[in-house]
């Protein structure tokens, strides 16, 4: 079909960052967030494997302007959003960022399938962060 039009995928490469604990991590991530808010990025998509971690992590950041989105959302809002990976298929944000990227939390087939959902979300920047000593084998 010669009317589409490919869509061109410019940025930093993706970053895996490693940290001593949660606390860590959730500090980190509150970091990368004012560096989105610095930047010309227009959405900002935090996706967490399952709904009930994204609800989590939006309740720890307590940080204004950040925009929970369950099963039970019924608009989609930009800027920045918290999200389930299931939630989040379809969808594109000029930069994501995928937190809990630890063996423990993706290690299965589906759990895999839900990484590849996350990632595959990215436009321009994303950062993958864990706390603990290993990643996920599918990194």
């Amino acid at each position: 079909n010669t009317d589409l039009e490919p869509v061109a995928r410019h940025g930093e490469k993706p970053k895996v960052l490693q940290f001593n604990n949660e606390k860590e991590e959730l500090s980190a991530i509150k970091e990368l967030i004012v560096t989105y808010q610095a930047s010309a990025y227009k959405s900002l998509g935090i996706i967490c494997k399952t709904e009930s971690q994204a609800r989590e992590m939006a309740d720890k950041l307590q940080i204004p302007d950040i925009n929970f989105l369950s099963s039970q959302s019924s608009a989609f809002v930009q800027g920045i959003v918290i999200i389930s990976a299931h939630m989040a298929k379809g969808l594109e944000f000029d930069e994501v960022i995928i937190p809990q990227v630890d063996d423990r939390n993706y290690h299965s087939e589906i759990d895999r399938s839900m990484l590849y959902v996350a990632v595959t979300r990215a436009m321009h920047r994303l950062t993958l962060t864990y706390s603990g000593t290993k990643h996920t084998p599918f990194i």
